[in-house]
């Protein structure tokens, strides 16, 4: 059996330098490394914030056990925290049109694979 992830609609938050970091992910997205897929997912970064953190902790069943980048930022750059976390960092002053794209890797019972997911990031 298949299992299949989601990332919901949520405000996605972060701290640094004591400047909270709000970042909007647009809908919902289900992704299943097992089925090698792929999505994409729309993230709306507000004029004043430099920082997005995401987070899959919430998917408990979930173990990541590799990450590959496939599109590294041009106007960022990229940090991953343990296994379920990174942060996107914009370029100080910068605001356009950001894309990451990577591959996240599992293991399962059923089978394993990667999801591609595409971050369409657009920077106020």
């Amino acid at each position: 059996m298949f299992r299949r992830y989601v990332l919901a609609a949520v405000a996605l938050m972060g701290l640094s330098q004591a400047v909270l970091a709000e970042c909007v992910v647009k809908e919902t997205v289900e992704f299943n490394p097992a089925k090698n897929d792929a999505r994409t997912i729309k993230v709306l970064m507000e004029k004043q914030n430099r920082f997005c953190d995401f987070s899959y902790d919430h998917l408990e069943n979930l173990t990541i056990d590799r990450w590959e980048i496939v599109t590294k930022p041009l106007n960022g750059s990229l940090t991953f925290v343990p296994k379920k976390k990174f942060k996107y960092e914009r370029a100080k002053g910068w605001a356009g049109q950001e894309t990451i794209v990577f591959k996240v890797c599992t293991k399962l019972a059923a089978g394993e694979g990667c999801s591609t997911l595409t971050y369409d990031i657009k920077a106020e």
